[in-house]
This record gives structure tokens, sequence and C-alpha cells, in this order.
């Protein structure tokens, strides 16, 4: 399997931790990268600006210019201008010790134990050739769901943000048969909420729905719960909307050197572990974990083989099949 770069970045994102929140990598960079004044010793012919003599580089542009994923219409001279005030804010930040602050101190500790991490993962993942034919092939009839069997879904929908609409309030809605049903209920109980039309094909759903509306017929009632939203939708219309091998071959790759990566985060660690001491302490200290929300209300998600489906990821990266 091909394991680009990006592939790896998906890949590592697998083992909790390895992905480094932005501000953590910026305050990193800045603090370790060499900004400040122990680059002093640089070559005068590479130094683009000097910051109350802490001088930027042209390896520190171009370094971020990789970061950005070397973007040839980023404007090199507006990005130095955004180091010139970065560095400006760190001196600032020293001058004030909160680099000695705990809480700083301790998100740089995380953020350098991280960019190891990332690094040492990167230096053992290899690329590989890129998935067979046969391959793409196995993939495409093992998920029919994905591919042969896919369908597109036309739903009236009400939504509305979760605050708005408590969960002990939601248990109204049980035996309602239709959206103007649910209308109705809202507007007697003061909720207010927003009319809309959403479509979806198989591969944009979330498990739970998707298996919840296997067979279902049109005028279905649903009330999906999110992060943030509340949706009461009706299932107004399925067709069926397939996809060919050949217009699904780009996603199935790009999936499989996805897994292919994970893969091999996965062997690396387990690696580790399985030459590692690790002894577990103070387990009461992490708490009991909430038990997670249904996605899909009333009826609970049909179970599934995790053979016959692709993980998770998939949905999001066949997105673009629709």
């Amino acid at each position: 399997m091909f394991v680009s770069n990006q592939n790896l970045a998906v890949a590592q994102s697998a083992v909790p931790g390895l992905a480094l929140r932005s501000g953590a990598a910026v305050l990193l960079a800045l603090v370790l990268a060499g900004c400040g004044k122990g680059s002093a010793q640089s070559d005068a012919s590479q130094v683009l600006a000097r910051v109350n003599g802490d001088e930027i580089t042209i390896h520190q542009l171009n370094q971020e210019l990789n970061a950005l994923g070397g973007e040839r219409t980023t404007d090199r001279k507006q990005l130095l201008d955004s180091l010139i005030d970065r560095q400006l804010l760190v001196q600032a930040a020293q001058k004030a010790k909160l680099d000695q602050t705990p809480s700083v101190v301790q998100e740089i500790e995380r953020a350098r134990t991280q960019v190891l991490a990332r690094a040492y993962l990167s230096s053992k993942v290899r690329p590989a050739g890129p998935p067979s034919r046969a391959e793409e092939e196995a993939f495409y009839n093992a998920n029919p769901d994905y591919f042969t069997n896919r369908k597109a879904y036309t739903f009236s929908a009400l939504t509305m943000p979760a605050a708005d609409f408590p969960v002990n309030q939601r248990k109204g809605l049980e035996g309602i048969a239709s959206l103007e049903q649910a209308a109705k209920w809202l507007d007697d109980h003061n909720l207010r909420y927003q009319r809309t039309t959403i479509s979806r094909t198989t591969d944009a759903l979330i498990g739970g729905l998707r298996d919840a509306l296997k067979g279902a017929q049109p005028g279905k009632m649903f009330v999906i719960t999110e992060a943030d939203s509340v949706v009461i939708a009706q299932l107004r219309e399925v067709h069926d909307s397939p996809v060919s091998l050949e217009n699904a071959q780009a996603q199935i790759a790009r999936y499989l050197a996805n897994q292919a990566g994970v893969k091999s985060v996965q062997d690396q660690v387990a690696q580790l572990r399985s030459s590692a001491k690790v002894d577990l302490q103070n387990q009461q200290l992490l708490g009991t974990a909430p038990p997670a929300a249904a996605a899909v209300q009333p009826e609970p998600a049909a179970a599934g083989s995790a053979a016959s489906k692709p993980a998770p990821a998939f949905d999001r990266a066949a997105a673009g099949l629709r």
C-alpha cells in the first residue's frame, strides 16, 4: 500500500495524542525551532529579517511553507510579515515570563512529546506500492451498501439546537407519525425550529442511521441527535444511486492507502508495547466514562459485521461520490 506523507498524517491520528493542536505546534516551533538569539551564528546571506536582534531565516520561511503544504500561491512576503509578528509576540511572552508558567511549560512538553512520537513513526513507516486492482475490486465487492446497492435519500426535516431541546422533552415525540405532528408538538411547547430538506446518499450517513434506513419506506420518522443539534426527519423519497468501480476507484485507493498507514502505525505501537513494561496505577482517577448517546432514535441501529463494512473514516472519504 502507498503511504504518502498525507496518508501518514491520517494514520498517525489513529494513535490518540499524536494530532498536535495548532496552538501547541506553533508554540513549540517558536520556542524550539531556533527563532531566537541562539541562531546568531547563521549565515548572514540566509537571514531575511532581524527582530530586536533575533533572526528569521529563509530556512524558517521554507519550513512554514512546508507546513502549509508547499502552496505556491502563498505570498512569501506576507508569510515573512507573519513570522515577524509572531516573533514579536514570543519576545513579549518571554519578557512577561509566560514561558515559565506551569500551564505553558506543560503545553510545550506535551507538544515536544507529540513531535518526537510523530518523528519516530515517520522514520519507520515507509512508502509501499499502490493498492492492486484486485484489492480495489475486493473492497468494492465487500461493501455493496457504498457502491452497487447505494441509495439516495431525501428527508423533510425540522432542525433545532440541542440546547433548546432537552433530552427529557424529546420523549414527547414518541408515537408521532408525521413531520406535521412533530411541528405542532414543538409549536405547542414553544420550541423554535427550522424547516429544511436534506439529501444524503448511503456513504454520507452515520452508521446507525444507515442501518436504520435499510428497507425503510417513505414516511418513516427519525430523530437524529448530534453534538449540538437535533434533527426530526421524515423520509420522503428513496431511489437507487449505484456507483461503478471505475467512478469509485480513486476514493477506494485513497482509503486503502490510509488504512495501510493506520495498520503500519498500529503495528509499530504494538511492537513497542510488546517489549515495554507498563505499570497501570491509580486507575480510579480515570473515573467512569459516560455511556454513548444513541445517534438514531427511537429505533436502535442494527448490528453489522465489521468484516463486511469499511471503517467509519470511509464515510468521509467516499463523500465525494455523491
